[in-house]
């Protein structure tokens, strides 16, 4: 199955003085795990968010609380707590109280984020289609190359135009897939069926010419290149899910 690349969930870390706060839960100090409840974790989080900034009451209460009947005595002893956690004392005041406007985070803090990982790119080589009309076949071939493209932002990195449109024959793939090693190819060959046409289409893996999928689209009528490539596209990316292009071989 193919997996578009996500945004992964955050693993930054809020680093101040010998602690590092991560976003799974869990506080630690001098590398000893420090127990920390779920509100007070998220006072915290939000404070650290904040970047020194006044974070007020109601701020607190709202995306701490929610909207759960409870005042400001909660949140007294909810940073109360938070205090005897850090151990804060004279010398080491982490939450600055501001009356009558919020709280503060009153250390220096850096924010740890590691690298984010590269999307796998799968390359993918698009065939000129068997079809009667040699000028239509290029066009066609030219419309769905420019349509898959878009597929980019999520590891799909099609070959381009000028490369794949005079590979025709079988021994013109065997030797383009031998040169460039695509991870894919897609091929296909326009069948007419009394007033209409059918359109076959074929995804191969490379490493080993595995038949990955086939399928059949029957065309109404006479179709423009533009209709052809658009419902070619959307074909392709129905068959994505269902077949393994997510899973690329060594």
């Amino acid at each position: 199955m193919l997996h578009f690349n996500s945004v992964p969930v955050s693993n930054k870390k809020f680093v101040f003085d010998d602690f590092i706060l991560n976003m799974d839960g869990s506080l630690l100090r001098a590398d000893k795990k420090v127990n920390i409840p779920p509100k007070e974790y998220a006072v915290l989080v939000i404070l650290l968010e904040a970047a020194g900034e006044i974070v007020s009451k109601n701020t607190l209460l709202d995306q701490v609380w929610g909207d759960a009947e409870v005042n400001e005595e909660s949140l007294t002893r909810c940073i109360y707590a938070l205090r005897r956690i850090l151990s804060e004392d004279k010398e080491h005041r982490y939450i600055e109280t501001l009356y009558g406007q919020g709280y503060r985070f009153n250390r220096p803090v850096v924010v740890v984020s590691p690298p984010a990982p590269q999307p796998t790119t799968h390359t993918l080589a698009i065939l000129p289609f068997q079809m009667q009309d040699q000028i239509q076949s290029e066009s066609l071939h030219y419309s769905i190359v420019k349509g898959l493209s878009q597929y980019a932002p999520f590891g799909l990195s099609v070959l381009p135009v000028t490369i794949t449109k005079n590979c025709r024959s079988v021994k013109d793939i065997l030797e383009l897939m031998d040169q460039l090693r695509p991870d894919y190819y897609i091929s296909g060959q326009m069948i007419p069926d009394g007033n209409d046409n059918v359109v076959q289409i074929e995804i191969v893996r490379v490493k080993g010419y595995n038949l990955l999928h086939q399928e059949s689209i029957k065309l109404v009528g006479k179709p423009t290149r533009f209709s052809l490539a658009k419902q070619n596209c959307e074909s392709f990316a129905q068959m994505y899910p269902r077949t393994s292009l997510g899973h690329k071989t060594g």
